[in-house]
């Protein structure tokens, strides 16, 4: 049984009154038996945001409109979610019949896609997902916050190099993550990621189906409707993308057009190449970084060990706990957007025939990202894939251009370094 310490709660800033002044109790008490969280798959809730420090700024000086509030409603066959934004706009967000329908609080306009080819943060939010992470390695101990007793999990999330986010690195955001779930009920109470901070209450669930807005409707019976894009043919049968189990790839990044800098306004490395190793057992990733260093990221016995280029420092986490951007980069997951409704046709890339797939993003209101809503990210994401043999040629998404080849597939174990090696064993000692 891991020792635990007197923790001493922050007192966070307040959204809509929903987060208040935690009370601490003594944290010495073993960690609770799994499940560690419980969600209804019927329910209703409201998520409540704190007020952020600092408001952020559209690309023409106005302050970014931040979310205050969103009330979910799921009755296990349809799911709305309505936002409330900061300066009183309200957009909506829904999953039914296998999509999800996402109003943009700017203009109004609808962005559709699968739950199959979803990418991240264009599904539900606030979900059993977002707590996966939570396990008895994690759990921090007991407090008592705004009268109610819960159990408190923390997880340290690993910072990019310099502690600057980078283009290629996706997990860049440094910083605890806490959850509190309620002791009697395992409902969720909190969850602080960073800078958002968001307090759940549980209301009576739904008795009744939920009733789908007419616009929506009609964006739903479009896409029911609509045949596959066809330019030169009518596009290639399923399976879109081939990813062998063991294979050997080199994935190349294009440089940015603007180098990032950190907060002394030195520049911060970015990625030039990804060595890929997976021998279907293990798997390495070789990070080659534009100042020369070089960084792996090893996928071994169920767990991610993630080397920080800045310090050489080794992030754990297991790969069911995993957060976006922690686990496994370019991979299958990558392409699971490819489609017959995405098929852009055929074109020929450095002398290649190519299989070319188009897909956009949806953008943040005004344009400009918001700590709340993480599809901040506008523009369109390509992806050629070749049409002999199926394999990814290139993948660009926004500003992040990256192009692939394959190599003769591994024939022998990989040997893990001792350093990770050591981690790793740490790892299965708390298991």
């Amino acid at each position: 049984m891991n020792k635990r310490v007197l923790f001493i709660a922050a007192v966070l800033g307040t959204g809509a009154g929903a987060l208040a002044q935690n009370t601490v109790s003594s944290s010495d008490s073993p960690p609770p038996a799994p499940p560690f969280v419980v969600f209804p798959k019927v329910a209703a809730y409201t998520v409540d945001f704190a007020k952020p420090e600092k408001a952020k700024a559209s690309p023409g000086g106005k302050a970014a409109a931040s979310l205050v509030k969103i009330e979910v409603t799921d009755t296990g066959k349809a799911r709305r979610e309505m936002d409330f934004w900061s300066d009183g706009r309200t957009s909506e967000r829904w999953s039914v019949d296998g999509m999800f329908l996402i109003q943009n609080v700017g203009d109004g306009s609808l962005f559709a896609t699968s739950e199959k080819s979803a990418q991240p943060g264009e599904g539900s939010r606030f979900t059993a997902s977002d707590f996966r992470w939570l396990s008895a390695e994690t759990f921090a101990g007991r407090v008592t916050y705004n009268g109610r007793k819960c159990n408190k999990f923390v997880r340290q999330i690993p910072s990019a190099p310099n502690g600057v986010p980078s283009e290629n690195e996706p997990s860049a955001n440094p910083g605890p993550v806490e959850a509190l779930i309620d002791v009697q009920t395992l409902l969720p109470v909190a969850l602080w990621n960073g800078t958002e901070k968001a307090a759940f209450t549980f209301k009576q669930a739904p008795v009744g189906p939920l009733q789908l807005p007419e616009k929506f409707q009609d964006r739903l019976q479009r896409i029911k409707v609509q045949t596959p894009v066809s330019l030169d043919d009518k596009g290639p049968p399923p399976p879109f993308v081939v990813f062998p189990k063991v294979a050997a790839y080199t994935i190349d990044f294009a440089k940015p057009e603007k180098d990032r800098v950190s907060p002394d306004g030195s520049a911060v490395a970015s990625l030039v190449k990804i060595e890929v190793t997976d021998t279907g057992k293990a798997r390495r990733e070789m990070d080659f970084w534009s100042d020369g260093r070089t960084s792996e990221r090893w996928s071994v016995d169920g767990v991610f060990l993630i080397q920080n280029v800045g310090d050489g420092s080794i992030f754990a986490t297991s790969e069911k706990s995993a957060q976006p951007g922690e686990g496994s980069r370019f991979t299958a997951s990558d392409f699971r957007w490819l489609s017959a409704e995405t098929f852009a046709g055929r074109v020929t890339h450095l002398g290649l025939q190519c299989f070319k797939y188009v897909k956009q993003s949806p953008s943040a209101p005004t344009g400009a990202p918001s700590e709340n809503e993480p599809s901040a990210n506008p523009g369109t994401a390509e992806a050629l894939i070749d049409a002999q043999t199926l394999l990814p040629v290139a993948l660009w998404r926004g500003t992040e251009k990256a192009s692939f080849t394959f190599k003769q597939a591994p024939v022998a174990t990989l040997q893990l370094p001792e350093k990770f090696q050591e981690r790793l064993q740490r790892i299965k000692l708390l298991r």
